[in-house]
């Protein structure tokens, strides 16, 4: 039989004999419990709360009555998980134990029982809330021990609330306990002694892993150590631990929203031109003066005023925090902090990535790329690295990037099943592939034998990002890429992918129109049969704009001037749900003696006018409206003038680029689009709910390329 957690714990423990436990997993450890109490909205009413405690306590009575295994005890806590209904389980517990519901020493037996021989988590925590009723040495000595221990520290916490002596106990847990069991003791602890506010504020964030950000948040809004900050004398020997409390409470918060920020810094830059020398030290500083940005300030905070702050305060220390910077050297002492921080962690390396933004912001300061290799191989594939080095500053640093990681990519990536539509931290490698095809086509930079390879990728944005930049590219392709792009549709499980790529080779005449697996020409305007036609050219998206009759009753040539039909937008088949959200007909008009045809679509769509423009609003950019001359513009005449407000919308028949922005009337009319470049900016303010963005016409509907100012409503 398996070893019990709880002895589990106490032979490691004697293993390493060091407080903090070093055998637990940090980052993961009471993670899910804390961050739902800390963060997550109430999701249970209370009276579903009381429902699913007293179900609990029912099953523990039937349990202990007939004495049955603790199976479906289990299977109810991984259904119904404790920590969603906690505190309304430990009032009714003690209610049930005081009106003898259970008997005393039945229910105390079946505590330990559970706290102490369980091989299961869920027990080991219900274990550990009973026991809670029960104040003892014996119950202290298992709390305690079990305590220390990250994934229940919360439940000893909760377990303890009416032991005599809690406070004290809450305190030797937040000195030995670390990660999410030291945040969640930090919270509940009450600083009273001043040796107690002491530890908080000079000791705490320095020696906490995953959590220093959260506990200098705390630190720095509890009301109990005001005074003492207030009061604190910097020195040479508590200089460290207030630079790791300003610079992790201060990196992603306003630090003037805190009460006590302002007296705490004046004295922090003063120490500073004596004591800052070290990485943590220069983060504290630079941030500091990130957080300030008096530059495009011209008005203070009323909050923010009440806490003693004014530009002219702002102005002062912000010099202050320049000539510091100016002592350091910003890539050595990165480089150092990179090889002497053996705990170097997903905060680290946020708050690193903060402050090469912010030299690059401030000071026009790029680091060389070893600075990447180094944070890349001491956490590879780390998310947010991406955004500094493959989007921000990709033309910096993708040829360097990919040469340094493509023989870590893992060949999974390029051999499993093509089945991965919403990946885990497991695809990371593969969300950077894509962002590495994006920084080669942005840069120009053509790599055949990579991007034939990711077009057998695993997961499908890399296989989609694959087919839209090789496109990009199509005057530098060998026959392998034909080939390729031939042999991938053949097994390829995404039918709009399949289908994107065959009108790319159609419309580059790679493609033999019996080659189609997708029956591309479904979609194509009834008017003219597919049959009878050839394909004489098409948009940049593939989709067709003009044919030319075949006629095969007759072998004579024909003249191809007298005979050509030309459509200005796509007419592939819609699915029912475009068809609700888009409406089109057809205006076809005969425009001289040689038999040319126009057809012009008059295309509608469904745009979001539910705003009003005001002064406030801000000016994005000037952009230029393209595709006019396609659009029956006669449906506008005399509704559409120079400085009428124009509304934009996603093309949603733009699966894959997603940058093509079009610009409609208030009635959903399409009138053109913007140029794909802007589209690449404004596509993601047009996805998000909270932005509504809008377009006012500087020239006359009817001109060459009309200009529109793009602005942003600001409620």
């Amino acid at each position: 039989m398996s070893e019990s957690i709880y002895n589990e714990i106490r032979s490691a423990f004697q293993e390493f004999n060091e407080l903090p436990y070093q055998f637990q997993l940090l980052p993961m450890a009471g993670k899910v419990e804390v961050d739902y109490m800390l963060w997550s909205e109430e999701i249970l009413s209370n009276e579903d709360k009381e429902r699913l405690s007293i179900a609990a306590l029912n099953k523990i009575k039937e349990l202990i009555d007939n004495n049955k295994t603790e199976i479906n005890l289990l299977m109810y806590l991984r259904e119904n998980p404790l920590h969603e209904y906690i505190y309304a389980f430990t009032d009714l517990l003690r209610v049930y134990i005081e009106e003898e519901f259970f008997k005393v020493d039945e229910i105390y037996n079946f505590a330990i029982k559970l706290a102490t021989q369980s091989i299961y988590d869920d027990l080991v925590k219900l274990g550990i809330i009973i026991l809670g009723n029960f104040e003892n040495d014996y119950s202290k000595r298992v709390l305690l021990t079990l305590g220390y221990h990250s994934e229940f520290t919360l439940y000893v916490l909760e377990a303890i609330n009416r032991f005599s002596d809690y406070n004290s106990i809450v305190y030797n847990l937040l000195k030995n306990t670390d990660g999410y069991g030291r945040l969640c003791s930090l919270i509940k602890f009450k600083a009273v002694k001043e040796e107690q506010k002491k530890v908080l504020i000079e000791e705490i964030v320095e020696t906490t892993t995953c959590v220093k950000r959260d506990c200098s948040l705390f630190i720095m809004t509890n009301t109990l150590l005001e005074d003492y900050i207030d009061n604190i004398v910097i020195d040479k020997n508590n200089f460290t631990g207030i630079s790791y409390l300003l610079a992790y409470s201060s990196f992603e918060a306003n630090f003037k929203m805190f009460k006590v920020s302002k007296r705490l810094i004046e004295k922090y830059l003063f120490s500073a031109y004596k004591y800052a020398k070290d990485y943590i030290d220069f983060a504290a500083i630079a941030i500091i003066k990130s957080n300030i940005a008096t530059d495009w300030r011209d008005s203070i905070d009323s909050e923010e005023k009440n806490n003693g702050w004014s530009l002219n305060v702002e102005k002062s220390m912000e010099k202050n925090c320049e000539d510091l910077i100016k002592r350091f050297d910003y890539e050595k002492i990165m480089t150092e902090e990179l090889i002497n921080n053996n705990d170097f962690e997903v905060e680290d390396a946020s708050m690193m990535l903060y402050l090469l933004k912010e030299l690059q912001f401030s000071y026009d300061y790029i680091v060389d790329s070893k600075i990447f290799e180094m944070m890349f191989s001491r956490m590879p594939f780390y998310f947010d690295m991406i955004e500094y080095f493959l989007i921000n500053n990709e033309r910096v640093y993708y040829k360097d990037i990919y040469n340094f990681i493509i023989d870590m990519v893992p060949e999974e990536v390029f051999s499993e099943s093509r089945n991965v539509d919403d990946p885990s931290v497991k695809y990371l490698p593969d969300v950077w592939i894509v962002y590495i095809l994006q920084a080669f086509k942005n840069s120009r930079d053509y790599n055949e034998e990579f991007f034939i390879k990711c077009l057998f990728a695993r997961f499908k944005d890399v296989r989609i990002k694959a087919a839209t930049v090789l496109k990009y590219f199509r005057e530098d392709w060998s026959d392998k890429v034909i080939i390729a792009l031939k042999e991938m549709i053949k097994e390829e499980p995404d039918k709009d992918l399949v289908k994107y790529i065959e009108k790319m080779l159609i419309k580059f005449k790679l493609f033999n129109m019996n080659e189609r697996s997708s029956g591309l020409s479904a979609g194509l305007n009834s008017k003219v049969s597919i049959d009878n036609v050839d394909i004489i050219n098409l948009t940049e998206d593939g989709n067709v704009i003009a044919l030319e009759v075949n006629d095969k009753k007759n072998t004579s040539k024909v003249d191809k001037k007298e005979k050509k039909i030309e459509f200005s937008e796509e007419s592939t088949a819609k699915t029912d749900d475009e068809k609700h959200n888009e409406k089109e007909s057809d205006s076809v008009r005969k425009i001289d003696d040689n038999k040319t045809i126009i057809v012009k679509k008059q295309r509608y769509v469904d745009v979001f006018t539910d705003f009003e423009k005001s002064e406030d609003d801000v000016k994005i950019l000037l952009s230029i409206l393209k595709g006019t001359e396609d659009r029956d513009l006669s449906v506008l005449e005399g509704s559409i003038n120079k400085g009428d407000i124009l509304y934009l919308k996603a093309d949603p028949n733009d699966i894959y680029e997603k940058n093509t922005i079009l610009i409609c009337s208030s009635k959903g009319y399409v009138i053109g689009y913007i140029s794909k470049t802007h589209g690449e900016v404004l596509y993601p303010l047009l996805k998000d709910r909270n932005s509504k963005i809008y377009a006012i016409l500087r020239d006359d509907i009817g001109a060459h390329k009309p200009r529109v100012d793009i602005y942003l409503h600001v409620e």
